[in-house]
């Protein structure tokens, strides 16, 4: 007896690049494994990184930027996802199951933050750790206080949120049923202007290798000048930026092979984080089954 299979292959790892030259760009070896950061990267006020290391059960962990001083700091059953810090590290968000968690800098006195019925993915705490947003599956973005409340929906159409470096802008895509395409929203954090478009540039984002990741998140620049997104063409993946000006998008990257995953800026503005790895479907023949 024989059976086709097909069989899914991916790495992921860790890379850093000064942004005064981005094509300087350097894999951190982490040893831990072949999938490091593909679900989740951010930076650590101490110019540390937060990533989401490899395995069935991954974890968060937390590293300096050369890759010394490696510290797990999740301990769960079962995969979390995403990664945010607030300006003074006080506060780690992540998601674990459909919600959204908080813990201490160390790792220490985790506990669920969301509740709702529906699932939240993609939490970002607010630079001064008293608010965050959120995605979810069903209804758009939501905005909540940490201390708890009703959360405030910032728009019906939209996808995973990202604060700005100063906590007064929330940025996330935006479908417009006209156009049939994506835009990219941008909010004031106290409501206080009326949201503002920008163009999102057609094309794909890196190939994803499990439908749970969702979509791949925008992010501000540290000066807060620009968003930036992954595009994929031909397999490969770069970042284009664009500027909240409104003048064209522009690429910022130029690699010539592998997927990325996740970017992150650094809050000082000179590193760009990189989770970069390859996807593959290969046919699998199972012979001899009985």
């Amino acid at each position: 007896m024989k059976l086709a299979s097909a069989q899914k292959q991916t790495t992921s790892s860790i890379w850093i690049a000064p942004t005064s030259d981005l094509t300087q760009s350097a894999e951190i070896k982490t040893g831990a494994g072949q999938q490091d950061g593909i679900r989740g990267l951010a930076w650590l006020p101490d110019g540390g990184l937060l990533y989401l290391g490899s395995g069935a059960s991954t974890q968060i962990w937390r590293m300096d930027r050369d890759g010394a001083n490696r510290k797990q700091l999740t301990h769960f059953k079962g995969p979390s996802q995403d990664a945010s810090v607030s300006a003074d590290g006080a506060t780690i968000l992540f998601s674990h199951g459909a919600n959204v968690w908080r813990m201490d800098g160390d790792g220490n006195n985790a506990r669920q933050v969301t509740t709702s019925k529906r699932k939240a993915w993609n939490g970002e705490i607010s630079p001064d750790g008293k608010w965050l947003v959120y995605g979810t599956g069903d209804q758009g973005p939501l905005k909540v206080s940490l201390a708890g409340g009703d959360p405030i929906l910032l728009d019906p159409y939209g996808g995973y949120p990202a604060i700005s470096r100063d906590g007064r802008w929330i940025a996330f895509t935006h479908w417009d049923e006209k156009t049939k395409s994506n835009l990219i929203n941008i909010v004031a954090s106290d409501g206080s202007v009326s949201p503002r478009f920008l163009p999102f540039l057609p094309g794909t984002e890196a190939q994803q290798p499990d439908e749970n990741l969702g979509d791949l998140p925008i992010r501000w620049t540290a000066s807060g000048d620009a968003i930036t997104y992954v595009r994929t063409k031909d397999d490969v993946s770069n970042i284009w930026a664009q500027p909240v000006n409104g003048e064209p998008a522009h690429q910022l990257t130029h690699f010539t092979s592998g997927y990325i995953w996740r970017h992150a800026w650094s809050p000082d503005g000179k590193w760009l984080a990189l989770a970069r790895g390859s996807f593959s479907i290969d046919a699998v023949l199972l012979t001899d089954l009985r």
